[in-house]
């Protein structure tokens, strides 16, 4: 009879400790966070001929550190949910007195080795004085891109005024990431 009132302790110690074993092996630890990733290139807008043909940059290269900034969100590359570029803007950098109204539309693209060259952004004309411009962004994840270390810009514009300066500016792009810690 000693055994048997053993063996039902020992099972209500079991069914008491059940719940918790459970409860422990169900929780996710997961954590979902999202964080942002901003670069900052120089680059050089190439003089423009008077004619609406398109003039391409030469190709902006960044390196990501996206390892560096992974670790940082506590994340890492493998647990990127989506990424997409929340901000793009051009601002001229140059002397003053320059502005962007000989522009009558930008396109903003990016590549990576390995990956296709996608349009991510595009501006539509400029006002004078207008020496910051905020692009219309695409929905696109882009998370594969900045996995890499490194991507690429490339800015293709059309204007019709003449202009025989390169004009210096700034391409700021910031990365909005959602990532499970």
């Amino acid at each position: 009879m000693s055994n048997f009132v053993v063996t039902i302790q020992t099972m209500k110690r079991s069914f008491i400790l059940l719940p918790f074993i459970l409860l422990l092996l169900s929780c996710n630890n997961d954590e979902d966070t999202e964080f942002a990733i901003p670069y900052s290139e120089e680059l050089e807008l190439p003089a423009t001929f008077g004619i609406e043909y398109p003039v391409s940059t030469e190709l902006i290269s960044i390196s990501t550190e996206s390892d560096d900034r992974f670790l940082e969100n506590e994340t890492t590359a493998s647990l990127l949910n989506s990424s997409r570029i929340s901000t793009a803007q051009i601002t001229i950098s140059g002397s003053t007195g320059d502005d962007f109204e000989f522009v009558d539309q930008i396109t903003i693209f990016l590549s990576a080795d390995g990956l296709d060259e996608i349009e991510v952004a595009s501006i539509d004309g400029a006002d004078v004085g207008d020496v910051l411009l905020q692009a219309d962004l695409k929905v696109i994840d882009v998370k594969e891109y900045l996995k890499l270390p490194t991507i690429q810009f490339r800015l293709e514009y059309t204007s019709d005024g003449f202009s025989n300066q390169n004009r210096d500016c700034v391409l700021n792009v910031r990365f909005t990431v959602d990532a499970t810690k």
